[in-house]
């Protein structure tokens, strides 16, 4: 009989799979039904090109760490290159020097050739089915725990952990036999193992592809927002040559700065995100100057002079300068309304509510 499986798995190229970055945690209960298992796994994803290296395995006491386990484990990845975890030569819940069957463990590790958040992790454990409700409670939180942690880390999780209502069921499923009545048939056990990796494989590159669609969309979104910005600034208050090539400097800094949010950006972080545009508002609020200087003493120096403010509405205000807060709100004198170019109204005195979440101070610069 055939076994059952994720059917016509799909072939990659090893320039996609050798820089694939796979962890495996494995339980310790049922020790040579795990280990059984443990190997298919490897030995599915280094024949599919992944580099030995790049297999990190740690084990944990049973089934019901693992959820735990794989979040601490990816989390730990984003931020910690591979040597460090090997030099941890711990393991997760326990010292893998007193582990007992811990067959292949962080200590044991020459190494990976790859660094970073891992692409998949195969969790990797047997529960056997005896006589309390044990097994049921434990099956159901492992489930609804690793999913949960699938789903919170971006992270593809293998499950690898069987379900059984026998030891038998579990030694044909990893592999080490066939059921008495499938071998008069000529049935033998599959080691599901080996379906295990080659999922791991195909998660992990599908995971990247997306990632670098997502990357693109992101890079292009800022870069087309530079780009917006300082022709804006430069077209409508009128920056010299040198002040707009500062500006140009602005852009340049968010394109490689894009490049570092797309590059950590599966780490959840925004401190990126949050200098560029903090760098971008101070050199647009400095208006091009040569040396850098904190814009509320810029404010003060054009106190009473010229300024142009921009909302983002489209809206243009000109007048004195009377005084401005750190809300944006802004008081000019002998003020302009200006509508796509032309003067809608004037002011005598006028007051320009700021960043309220709905209407936007753009930029606030002096006039030459």
């Amino acid at each position: 009989m055939e076994h059952k499986g994720p059917g016509d798995v799909p072939k990659y190229d090893v320039s996609q799979t050798s820089s694939l970055r796979i962890g495996i945690l494995y339980t310790r209960w049922n020790t040579p039904i795990v280990q059984a298992l443990l190997d298919g796994a490897i030995s599915a994803m280094t024949s599919s090109g992944v580099p030995r290296s790049n297999i990190i395995t740690q084990s944990v006491p049973g089934s019901y760490e693992l959820p735990f386990a794989a979040q601490r484990m990816y989390t730990a990845s984003q931020t910690t290159s591979t040597s460090t975890l090997v030099s941890a030569a711990t393991d997760l819940l326990g010292n893998v020097a007193s582990a007992a069957n811990s067959t292949e463990d962080l200590s044991k590790t020459t190494g990976s050739s790859a660094s970073g958040p891992f692409d998949a992790i195969i969790t990797i454990g047997v529960l056997i089915k005896g006589s309390t409700m044990h097994f049921e409670y434990i099956c159901d939180a492992v489930s609804h725990g690793l999913m949960k942690v699938q789903l919170d880390t971006g992270c593809p999780l293998i499950f690898g952990v069987l379900t059984c209502l026998t030891e038998e069921q579990a030694e044909k499923r990893a592999g080490m036999r066939g059921t008495e009545a499938g071998k008069s048939h000529g049935e033998s056990g599959h080691n599901h193992g080996e379906d295990w990796g080659l999922a791991a494989v195909e998660m992990g590159i599908k995971r990247k592809g997306w990632g670098e669609e997502a990357a693109r969309d992101l890079e292009t979104c800022i870069l087309k927002l530079a780009a917006r910005l300082v022709d804006s600034v430069f077209v409508e208050t009128g920056l010299s040559n040198g002040q707009y090539s500062q500006c140009s400097m602005a852009a340049a800094f968010l394109g490689s700065a894009s490049r570092s949010i797309i590059s950590k950006s599966k780490a959840g972080r925004s401190d990126e995100l949050e200098s560029v545009d903090s760098t971008l508002t101070t050199l647009i609020m400095e208006n091009g100057a040569a040396s850098a200087h904190d814009p509320s003493g810029f404010l003060s120096e054009i106190s009473g002079a010229p300024v142009t403010v921009k909302l983002n509405s489209g809206v243009v205000f000109k007048g004195l300068l009377q005084s401005v807060d750190g809300y944006m709100n802004i008081a000019l004198e002998q003020t302009r309304e200006i509508v796509n170019g032309k003067t809608r109204r004037e002011y005598g005195d006028a007051f320009i509510r700021g960043n309220n979440g709905v209407r936007i101070v753009m930029y606030i610069s002096a006039d030459a």
